[in-house]
């Protein structure tokens, strides 16, 4: 197991368990929220089979669930427990991704698919730079949650 999929399986393993926990502490009112929760339980569920499956296309589900979790969540939540949640998402993100030069789930899925090549099309069209995206993200959030 290389050391990426190692913090895959256990940074989603325990997204799903602060998860568990926002649903049996009764958090999570809203249906934006539940839905908000719902794709963050599909993405870590989805990124940990097609980790171990190897599966790419199940990977890059995941990627853009992340993506849309993050950005959605970020703009629209008003739940200060899934703000926080976000908060810590996007600060192990951008640490990742200056860590290591890059999205770590780019590095454990290198097959091209269809999906990715669409994606990465989408945002070579649209000049999204995920290094100014995230801490801008995070900034809202920040902003929003105090």
């Amino acid at each position: 197991m290389q050391i990426y999929d190692f913090i895959i399986y256990s940074g989603f393993t325990l997204l799903i368990l602060v998860n568990t926990c926002l649903v049996l502490c009764d958090y999570i009112k809203t249906p934006f929220d539940i839905l908000l929760l719902v794709t963050e339980y599909c993405t870590a569920l989805f990124l940990i089979v097609g980790t171990y499956t190897s599966n790419t296309v199940v990977i890059d589900i995941a990627h853009v669930g992340l993506g849309l979790f993050m950005f959605f969540g970020s703009l629209f939540s008003q739940n200060s427990h899934m703000q926080l949640v976000l908060i810590i998402i996007l600060i192990l993100t951008i640490a990742s991704r200056h860590y290591y030069q890059g999205c770590i789930i780019k590095r454990i899925n290198k097959k091209s698919t269809n999906l990715s090549r669409t994606i990465k099309e989408i945002n070579n069209y649209l000049c999204i730079n995920f290094y100014v995206l995230y801490p801008m993200l995070l900034a809202i959030v920040l902003l929003r949650f105090i």
